[in-house]
């Protein structure tokens, strides 16, 4: 009986075709699975990072101030008056009031955490800014001139207000939030802080109390030299 090699071999070389192609399907699908399983992870990052709020942008609400203020005080552009300070990181003698169709100019008396007065200008390292907070009323109008600011009351109601320190294009420092209020009946008196008032009362009360003492005092001597001179007769 005669083999028929030619056949034979073909048949070798169709079997081995195969089980390559066979072995070649196999691979792509693994790729395909290790691929989309990569995916998955990657993707699966991505959901945590943006469930996490990390999106490699700073939150601006979450910066610390880059310089610490031991005192900030509002006083009246125009008179000098103090119209409301920070203590213990909020407004006192707040809120401050803005007159309807009207405006008001605030200057700053700021110190940093040395005592060091800080200067205001346009040609200095700092400049006074000012803005609405976001959310509140926009009632308001708000323009800087570098040691002062004006603020023109468009419509009445209340609205809120952060003083800035402002360096280069970004603020060093952000006030508390300051309570502000437009009025038809303007009175700038109302804006004033009180603090002067008590100071005369206690200067007042001092006074009266040297003058009661040196009343008692011309009346002890009186009555010693009435006592004196009824010694003498």
């Amino acid at each position: 009986m005669t083999i028929d090699r030619t056949s034979s071999t073909r048949r070798k070389l169709l079997a081995t075709s195969g089980s390559l192609a066979a072995l070649g399907i196999a691979g792509c699908v693994g790729d395909d699975g290790d691929d989309e399983a990569n995916g998955d992870e990657t993707n699966g990052n991505d959901e945590d990072d943006e469930a996490n709020g990390d999106d490699g942008h700073e939150d601006d609400t979450d910066r610390d101030d880059h310089m610490d203020v031991a005192e900030f005080e509002l006083i009246d552009h125009e008179s000098g008056e103090q119209l409301a300070y920070v203590h213990d990181g909020h407004w006192d003698h707040d809120p401050l009031y803005v007159p309807l169709e009207d405006a008001i100019a605030v200057e700053a008396h700021a110190e940093d955490a040395d005592g060091e007065e800080i200067a205001f200008g346009e040609d200095e390292e700092y400049q006074l800014e000012a803005e609405v907070v976001e959310g509140a009323a926009e009632n308001i109008e708000i323009e800087s001139h570098g040691d002062h600011v004006e603020l023109t009351g468009e419509e009445e109601g209340i609205t809120e207000v952060v003083f800035q320190l402002w360096h280069d294009d970004h603020s060093d420092w952000d006030s508390p939030e300051l309570e502000v209020e437009v009025v038809d009946d303007f009175d700038p008196e109302e804006n004033h802080a009180e603090g002067g008032a008590h100071d005369d009362d206690h200067h007042d009360d001092d006074h009266h109390d040297d003058d009661d003492h040196h009343d008692d005092d011309h009346h002890d001597d009186d009555d010693h030299h009435d006592d004196d001179h009824g010694h003498d007769d």
